[in-house]
């Protein structure tokens, strides 16, 4: 959301007149949206954690043992892939850092982010119907190859932040 030039505060006013302050001023609004874009999607991997562990619960209940090492070893993968976001670099780097970061690289960012929150929706579906079906092992994989996907394209993500000058594989680009 843009300020107002009514909003603007002196610093805000003073970064406007200083030639190239401007331009930064806003990758780093645009930094802090991928923070804040990051922990929101982070916190929709944790909703699924936490049907996982409904879905543990269930198990322990129905004295299904021979599967809770699987589920278990979901929710662990669930759980890493939310960090993964949760911690990932942001989406600028700062004046001194050393990898720098452009727009059409920021870009390509946001691409991967749109990937990741349309993937993350895909999987909370699944798994609702996950937890609605009667659990077995070919069911167990199909998901954890969901989650390899997501974890995939939150790596690939990383990648192109710690080398932005890198390409995008061929079946990614849009």
């Amino acid at each position: 959301m843009p300020l107002y030039q009514s909003e603007k505060n002196w610093m805000e006013k003073f970064a406007n007149i200083i030639p190239g302050l401007k331009s930064y001023r806003s990758h780093e609004f645009r930094r802090d949206t991928d923070k804040r874009l990051r922990d929101y999607l982070a916190s929709r991997i944790d909703g699924i954690r936490k049907i996982i562990d409904d879905i543990n619960l269930d198990l322990t209940n129905q004295k299904k043992i021979d599967l809770l090492d699987d589920v278990d070893n979901l929710n662990k993968k669930i759980r890493k892939l939310a960090d993964m976001l949760r911690h990932a670099s942001y989406g600028y780097t700062g004046v001194f850092d050393q990898v720098k970061m452009r727009d059409a690289e920021l870009d390509r960012l946001y691409s991967y982010d749109v990937q990741l929150f349309e993937n993350i929706n895909i999987l909370i579906k699944d798994t609702d119907a996950f937890a609605g079906e009667t659990m077995d092992e070919p069911l167990i994989k199909t998901y954890r190859d969901k989650l390899k996907i997501l974890e995939t394209l939150i790596e690939e993500r990383r990648v192109i932040f710690n080398n932005p000058e890198q390409s995008i594989p061929e079946n990614n680009k849009e």
